[in-house]
């Protein structure tokens, strides 16, 4: 692997190590990390989106992970690190070779369901070429990339790694345009200036605000309460969970228009687009789509 894949891997290995860190002190473990099945119980807010298997697969095993969270080294194999090598590179290259192959052929649209539309037919097919053709939003969450960057990688205008550098110097903070300056437990340690843990501990406290927002097993807060908390202010009375009926959430939103995550996400035609990102979540205002999907042209069965 190339330098830009080895440094995304060590940020991965040591989010990954937090996530573990977090969960064991969640459940109390003195000198021992959790179990696969402990972890993915636990909190997305304590995981911070990682699962066992994301885990396993950055790792190698779920052992070598705890070991490494617990100081012990972090080695794989001979074997192992030519297997992962291997699996990357020919992952990688297939995925952008369907891409390059579509793209040869002129579409007339360039969205990801055209590159399904196409790849269901290719699939069917077969090809001289030999490569495996997979789904768009499948190339987009190996690759960890927006179905724009793939485009973008696919024409030879940027590489894997230099499209994940970029966005990795462009990473999404919390941003609102709705009506309401939500913000995250991430958020939250950040105007406390203290660690994660101290965070939670805090919001839990009662005089601390309530979350107005409970979605995705994740919390909630208007920024205005929570920096009135901290001045030592009045805090508005609010109950929790008060504006659920207002937002829509990613998997909610998939569920009404039938669109995969990466075109929601980087914007649908007829689809209004998310009002936040905020705790890597992207939020919807439902006031918005249910107008918009009743004006939204009905797909048309092809023959």
């Amino acid at each position: 692997m190339d330098d830009g894949a080895s440094d995304r891997e060590r940020r991965a290995r040591a989010e990954s190590l937090e996530a573990l860190r977090g969960v064991a002190a969640h459940l109390g473990l003195a000198e021992q990390m959790p179990t696969c099945a402990q972890f993915d119980a636990a909190p997305d807010d304590l995981r911070r989106g990682w699962t066992c298997r994301r885990v396993r697969q950055l790792w190698g095993r779920w052992r070598f992970a705890q070991m490494a969270a617990l100081g012990g080294a972090q080695r794989e194999s001979t074997a192992m690190k030519r297997r992962r090598s291997v699996q990357y590179r020919t992952r990688h290259h297939d995925h952008i070779s369907g891409l390059q192959l579509w793209l040869k052929t002129n579409p007339e649209r360039f969205g990801i369901t055209d590159y399904d539309r196409w790849v269901a037919v290719e699939s069917k097919a077969g090809n001289e070429e030999e490569v495996t053709f997979v789904r768009g939003r499948a190339i987009s969450k190996s690759l960890v990339l927006g179905w724009g960057d793939l485009l973008r990688v696919a024409r030879g205008e940027v590489t894997i790694e230099g499209a994940h550098r970029e966005g990795a110097s462009a990473a999404k903070p919390t941003k609102m345009r709705g009506p309401h300056d939500l913000i995250s437990l991430q958020d939250v340690v950040e105007l406390l200036n203290s660690t994660r843990d101290q965070a939670e501990h805090e919001t839990y406290k009662a005089r601390f605000p309530r979350p107005v927002l409970l979605m995705s097993r994740r919390r909630f807060w208007i920024r205005g309460d929570v920096l009135a908390y901290l001045a030592g202010k009045e805090i508005p009375q609010r109950q929790e969970n008060e504006l659920r009926d207002e937002y829509l959430g990613l998997r909610e939103m998939q569920d009404m228009t039938g669109l995969g995550s990466a075109v929601l996400e980087d914007g649908a035609r007829g689809v209004p687009a998310p009002v936040a990102y905020v705790g890597g979540r992207f939020l919807w205002l439902r006031r918005e789509v249910e107008p918009a999907l009743t004006r939204r042209p009905k797909r048309r069965n092809r023959s």
